[in-house]
């Protein structure tokens, strides 16, 4: 698909048939959302329903199909044996405010009051903001890999940055870390956290 000469699509082919989604990019959001505490099988169940609708019956096809819609139809990644995925330079949830002031800044879009956005042009305006954002600049202090600053004061500067803009913890890992401190601070032991 040609982005510049089709419009995306409203429609993934499962089972041999073409069948509606919900396209609009706060569908996508909502996935995304969905708790990290909850059970894997139901946390995919409530995505395919969010994305569907009416659940297809191959549900594995309908999976598939939901994954490729969400990488805007590319392929790559960890998903497809492309290595570790990259630790996220931001998030949807957490860094809400910043990505909907940047795309009231450069592209006068409301995205509060925009009745549809399509996901793919979402995602194409969203890694089409210009560095001057501060949504941006968080983003590059996130992904700053200190090892690579020589400089001490700028590795100063993006450690403080990194602590700053720091993406909070999965719920089941910000418990773990801190079962590891609790167990350095009062002579536990470390092993049986681990």
């Amino acid at each position: 698909m040609g982005f510049l000469t089709e419009r995306p699509p409203a429609t993934v082919e499962v089972g041999g048939r073409e069948v509606p989604v919900n396209a609009d990019y706060r569908v996508m959001l909502r996935i995304d959302e969905l708790p990290d505490g909850m059970p894997e099988a139901a946390r995919g169940m409530r995505a395919l329903q969010l994305f569907y609708g009416e659940m297809p019956a191959d549900v594995d096809a309908a999976a598939a199909r939901m994954l490729w819609f969400m990488q805007c139809g590319k392929k790559g990644g960890a998903a497809d044996g492309g290595g570790k995925p990259a630790r996220p330079d931001f998030s949807f949830s957490h860094d809400g405010a910043l990505i909907y002031a940047a795309f009231l800044e450069q592209y006068g879009i409301d995205l509060v009051d925009v009745p549809f956005l399509h996901w793919w042009t979402f995602r194409a305006l969203l890694d089409g903001l210009s560095d001057g954002h501060l949504f941006c600049e968080v983003r590059r202090c996130r992904a700053m890999e200190l090892g690579r600053v020589k400089d001490k004061e700028q590795q100063r500067y993006y450690r403080e940055m990194k602590k700053r803009y720091a993406l909070p913890l999965p719920e089941g890992e910000q418990g773990r870390l801190d079962a590891i401190t609790e167990a350095l601070l009062h002579g536990g032991d470390v092993n049986a956290v681990l």
